[in-house]
């Protein structure tokens, strides 16, 4: 009888254990790389008891920052890298991360967006752009001096100074060390004349580093021989906010190359005078090639004139001795007087039949006078002995 009620016990009891293992239910926990679990007790993430609270800590890979938390697909926050939560359900959690670097100012150069930017902590891809004052002088290459980061520099004038910026795109650890240019100049402040949105760059004003020289797209017009007879210039590069050039602007300098943009309307009196040029082409923007425009050019061999031009001045081309030919459009109208006198190459010449007006001297000893006379249009109002 005794063994009879023990067998029946010991059944009870091992049915008794089997259902309370049966009751606890168990839930897997998925975790993404940097998130770990922080338990006084080993869990296992494939077996967490229900109601057990878990807590995950997320650690950041080096050189990176924690860009979204979340659980079961829901956006979630953390308190000092912590997260708590009790199991009741299966848990999956993510982390992502993204790149970060650092970006280290001089005291001269200043952050002008984003604001408030901390620079210890800037995301990969982030764009920011820079700024700093700007006297003139040297023309700025790079903000970063070690970087093989090429940046547009833009120069702006606020305030009566001026600054220069560049954008660009956090890739790297960067650190600001201005790269000066070793061959290009920028006008400085003070060669500058505003007048509400119209600023001109000024007379005799520009002091050049370099040959070369760089005009920043705020300047609207060149004034009046702001670089006469600056020996060392060579080439200018205008953008295309400027609308006009003075007279004499560029008269007696040692300029080889320059393009002029389609934006200049209005090319001053001896702009070019006595200069290095040897070809240029005017843009059909230009209607009026005026007095002493390329007077005494003696290396210019090559123009071109677009058919916006109406009228040729006088001297405009004179004592041009390496100018052979010319080709000029319909569109002009009048040849002023010694326009091309001593032009001593000039052989071949065109004159359309809407020219109706020659000045005296006009081809003044060149050999197409000499061979070509005949070939002068029959609608000449006015031919002075000496053409």
């Amino acid at each position: 009888m005794k063994k009879v009620v023990f067998k029946i016990l010991t059944i009870l009891l091992i049915v008794s254990f089997n259902s309370c293992e049966e009751k606890i239910k168990t839930f897997k926990l998925t975790l993404s790389e940097g998130v770990y679990i922080v338990s006084n007790t080993p869990l296992d993430k494939n077996a967490i008891p229900e109601n057990v609270q878990v807590t995950v800590f997320v650690n950041s890979p080096e050189k990176m920052m924690l860009e979204s938390f979340k659980v079961n697909n829901k956006e979630e926050k953390l308190k000092d890298g912590y997260f708590s939560f009790i199991m009741t359900k299966p848990i999956s959690i993510s982390a992502k991360f993204i790149k970060f670097y650092t970006l280290t100012l001089s005291d001269d150069v200043f952050i002008e967006n984003p604001k408030n930017l901390n620079t210890k902590y800037v995301i990969e891809g982030q764009e920011i752009t820079l700024k700093t004052e700007f006297k003139g002088g040297p023309a700025i290459e790079s903000f970063f001096q070690d970087s093989t980061l090429s940046e547009n520099i833009d120069y702006y004038i606020e305030d009566e100074k001026m600054y220069a910026r560049a954008t660009f795109k956090m890739t790297e650890d960067y650190s600001v060390n201005i790269k000066f240019s070793d061959s290009v100049s920028v006008p400085p402040i003070f060669a500058y004349e505003i007048d509400e949105d119209e600023v001109t760059l000024g007379r005799r004003e520009v002091v050049l580093e370099y040959g070369n020289v760089f005009i920043p797209e705020f300047v609207t017009s060149i004034g009046d021989e702001a670089f006469r007879e600056s020996q060392n210039l060579v080439s200018v590069e205008i953008p295309n906010s400027v609308k006009s050039i003075g007279d004499r602007a560029f008269a007696g300098c040692n300029l080889i190359n320059i393009e002029i943009p389609d934006s200049v309307i209005e090319l001053g009196g001896g702009v070019f005078s006595c200069c290095s040029l040897s070809s240029i082409n005017i843009p059909n923007s230009v209607m009026n090639i005026r007095e002493y425009t390329f007077f005494e050019c003696e290396n210019l061999s090559s123009i071109n004139i677009p058919d916006s031009v109406i009228n040729i001045g006088e001297c405009a081309f004179q004592e041009c001795e390496n100018l052979s030919s010319i080709n000029i459009p319909d569109s002009v109208l009048n040849i002023g007087g010694y326009a091309f006198q001593e032009c001593l190459n000039l052989s071949s010449i065109i004159i359309p039949d809407s020219v109706s007006y020659i000045g005296e001297y006009a081809f003044n000893n060149t050999p197409w006078l000499d061979n070509k006379i005949a070939s002068a249009p029959n609608k000449l109002v006015i031919i002075n002995d000496c053409t």
